[in-house]
């Protein structure tokens, strides 16, 4: 595992290229500074612009998704020095507007395969946040719209020209137009509206569905108070949830987690099992965001019951319910997992890609200290109901 000190030097080689490249831009391009109002001057300016642009964003980028000094670290390094180079290009040709297109073009094509280089290596999610770790299709997307402007397909396939511009304006309204498209891509990937763009590219299947795991009891179903007022009335004991702060609470001298796996057993227990407070509001937010899964550890002969409650309360069918008894919620197909268990989220997000879980705050969850560590890191985070889940999903 790379440090943070040694990420720092991946970066700085990269930073070497940034400078390198507005180097030679700025030695190559000097005489353009006499004609302002040129279009020459005009892309010069741009890709000046789109330099500063990406070194910032690449910057912003590896503080939230360090180099992890694995092999897709170095892929991921590989694509970051390339596209800074390739910057050089893009400078070089500043007197040829079609020939700058192209190159546009070309950057934003790697940053689309950067993209999958930075989800392989880190996963969909950013640590902390419910924000996606790259969108590749919104770069493809912007790639081809440079190649289009940059005319470079009107030679290969003349239906596509647009005979009807005058040749004199070709140059002006192309230059324009890589304008548009350089600050419309940065404002729409990380602006006010960056969510709303991820959202309408996972709704045109431009992008993949993040796929959130969700632990039934303690969490969509509030199994405690119902397994305590059963208790009161067979055993005669009277207990709040709060009591409950561990999952072998003596009940009446019996482990409450040998109690509520006999009380599963029982079909008409587990269908008139309460709905946690918040969650179907909740729910209804995050199915408009992501695939979602039920895993949880019943017993498998409660399974047919919990699906069927699954479903009463929340819409969910039996191919989105995962019984984790036997495997356990760390190797979870899911970009996040939210549970209520401090073992579940901790050797969820210590295996693989995970970089996130929330912790579904319960009575019996409240010492944290085997989290302290990964709670700083934002790799967990807790919450105190669905309300605040619901909220971090709008966001």
């Amino acid at each position: 595992m790379v440090t943070p000190k040694q990420s720092e030097h991946y970066t700085g080689f990269v930073d070497i290229f940034f400078i390198i490249v507005l180097t030679l831009g700025a030695e190559n391009s000097i005489t353009l500074f006499s004609k302002p109002l040129s279009h020459e001057f005009a892309l010069l300016m741009l890709s000046f612009v789109a330099i500063g642009l990406s070194w910032v964003f690449y910057h912003l980028s590896v503080d939230d998704l360090p180099y992890l000094g694995v092999g897709r670290s170095w892929i991921r390094f590989t694509f970051d020095s390339v596209i800074a180079f390739s910057y050089t290009f893009l400078i070089l040709s500043v007197n040829d507007v079609a020939r700058f297109g192209l190159f546009l073009a070309v950057i934003y094509f790697l940053y689309c395969v950067h993209g999958f280089s930075t989800v392989h290596e880190h996963g969909w999610m950013i640590r902390g946040s419910l924000r996606t770790t790259s969108v590749p299709m919104f770069w493809f997307i912007f790639g081809v719209y440079f190649l289009l402007i940059s005319g470079y397909p009107c030679l290969l396939v003349p239906r596509l020209c647009l005979d009807w511009i005058p040749p004199s304006l070709t140059a002006p309204l192309s230059t324009i137009m890589y304008w548009v498209g350089v600050a419309l891509s940065r404002y729409l990937r990380h602006g006010k509206y960056g969510n709303k763009t991820l959202r309408t590219l996972i709704w045109l299947h431009l992008q993949q569905r993040p796929v959130v795991a969700i632990d039934v009891d303690g969490v969509l179903a509030d199994q405690v108070p119902h397994v305590l007022r059963r208790a009161e009335k067979e055993l005669r004991v009277k207990m709040k949830k709060e009591d409950v702060t561990a999952w072998d609470t003596p009940v009446g001298g019996i482990p409450f987690d040998e109690l509520i796996v006999k009380y599963l057993l029982d079909p008409n227990f587990v269908m008139t099992m309460p709905v946690m407070g918040g969650a179907v509001s909740a729910m209804e937010v995050v199915r408009k965001w992501a695939k979602i899964i039920v895993a949880s550890s019943r017993p498998k002969e409660t399974e047919d019951n919990s699906i069927q409650w699954l479903a009463q309360n929340f819409g969910l069918s039996r191919n989105q319910f995962k019984n984790t008894t036997s495997t356990g919620k760390s190797f979870l197909d899911a970009d996040l997992l939210i549970d209520d268990n401090i073992g579940n989220v901790r050797s969820f997000v210590e295996n693989g890609n995970h970089n996130l879980a929330i912790l579904f705050s319960q009575p019996w969850n409240k010492q944290r200290d085997q989290l302290k560590e990964l709670i700083e890191k934002k790799t967990i985070i807790v919450k105190e109901g669905w309300p605040e889940i619901e909220v971090l999903f709008r966001a």
